[in-house]
């Protein structure tokens, strides 16, 4: 791969100027008073964190992209800051600065012990969202290199419905993010827990955690734990099963599963028909359904740099092929695993039956019995009768299963006491 720019090693003019107005706010007083000695303090510890971070994350991103690869700082007042965590222009990664600010710094040097667990958090999603932006460096075609041209021609088509555009690029996008991080994570094993935090806290929001439809989002993503994305996989199918389309919800993870294994520019043609596949499928259900999924910002508009060559991208294609071979009979044991602890609850229910009709036979002779006592005595058993023989018992219902919250389904014990030590080492840098 080409070299690219010297990496950032100083901090420029404006990135200093949004630290210091940023601690001047933090330390105002309640009568509209700034603190400028506390301002200045907090300032130096602010721009100790941010250098620390940048140099750490331009170090990672340049050993793993194998060349140079800038990072650098958006401010506020950056025109190019479209709100994101991080973005890339195809050639280097640009970092929000506010938001580490606020989400990172900020809670970091707090006192409240929640506060600085909610940094570290922060830490992980800021970290993971480089390794995803490195992931496009890597992967993506760039903007001129197929298929973003035959996409751009068939979203400017005349004849398409107003926002066809829009369904394709949120198409591609969906599945381009789940290529590229699964490219990546065979790479560098260590970022699936990283990715895994980003995907848990930053693409399973509110309107997506309990979606029918996250299955679009997690299916493709191979380094999430396989019962998450079977959990998610159930939900899809079960909700289009419920208006007799299951076999269509079968074909949508099939290709994406596809899509996975497609090279640039040999594989256009089939890219751009799985695409408009998924659009096809967005435009009805999402409508259906009042919701957007959406993955990470757009990244059909990268510029600059250069992708992995055919090559390489052939021999990461070969590696995921295997990958996704092995995930695909894990996936199948555990589906029979299931098969036999469904088998094993109908046997232990038909035992239960079996049980209740033993029980209802001696039930049986208990009456008659009781029958010639009370034609003997006259006395009734009336009130006793009434404690037993409901026949209530397992009786499933039938319909779909409710959908479960999938950012419940993914803890982070895998990152384990590595970001406590990782994170104590940038707050010392």
């Amino acid at each position: 791969m080409a070299q690219r720019k010297k990496a950032y090693t100083q901090m420029p003019y404006h990135v200093h100027g949004e630290i210091k107005n940023w601690s001047m706010q933090k330390t105002t007083t309640p009568a509209g008073l700034v603190d400028h000695a506390a301002a200045e303090k907090l300032a130096k510890k602010a721009e100790r964190w941010v250098t620390a971070a940048s140099e750490l994350s331009s170090r990672v991103a340049s050993v793993l992209g194998r060349a140079s690869i800038p990072v650098n700082w958006v401010t506020t007042s950056d025109p190019n800051n479209v709100g994101a965590i991080a973005y890339t222009d195809g050639d280097g990664i640009f970092l929000n600065l506010g938001w580490f600010l606020n989400h990172v710094v900020a809670k970091a040097l707090s006192l409240d012990s929640e506060d600085r667990d909610d940094a570290k958090l922060a830490w992980v999603v800021f970290k993971g969202i480089v390794f995803h932006e490195l992931s496009h460096i890597l992967f993506t075609p760039r903007q001129t290199q197929k298929p973003m041209p035959q996409l751009k021609k068939l979203a400017e088509e005349p004849c398409q419905i107003p926002g066809y555009d829009d369904l394709l690029y949120r198409a591609m996008n969906i599945l381009e993010d789940s290529r590229i991080e699964s490219l990546f994570t065979l790479r560098y094993a260590p970022a699936k827990p990283v990715l895994t935090a980003v995907v848990r806290e930053a693409i399973l929001d509110d309107s997506n955690a309990d979606s029918p439809m996250a299955a679009l989002l997690l299916h493709g993503r191979k380094y999430l734990p396989l019962d998450v994305r079977m959990a998610a996989d159930k939900a899809f199918i079960d909700h289009l099963a419920g208006k007799g389309r299951e076999q269509l919800a079968h074909t949508i993870l099939a290709k994406i599963d596809e899509y996975l294994l497609l090279t640039f520019p040999a594989d256009t043609d089939r890219a751009i028909e799985i695409i408009v596949a998924i659009a096809d499928f967005l435009r009805g259900d999402e409508a259906e359904a009042g919701q957007q999924l959406r993955s990470f910002d757009d990244h059909t508009s990268m510029k600059s740099g250069k992708p992995a060559s055919p090559a390489e991208q052939r021999q990461a294609a070969a590696e995921m092929a295997k990958a996704c071979a092995a995930d695909s009979a894990e996936a199948d044991d555990a589906d029979d695993a299931d098969d036999a602890d469904d088998a094993d609850a109908t046997d232990d229910a038909d035992d239960a039956a079996d049980s209740g009709d033993a029980d209802d036979v001696d039930d049986s002779n208990d009456s008659d019995a009781g029958e010639e006592v009370t034609n003997a005595t006259g006395a009734s058993d009336s009130d006793e009768s009434a404690g037993s023989g409901s026949g209530d018992g397992y009786s499933p219902d039938g319909g779909i299963s409710d959908q479960p919250d999938l950012r419940d389904e993914i803890n982070l014990d895998a990152l384990g006491d590595s970001l406590d030590t990782e994170f104590r080492q940038l707050a010392e840098a």
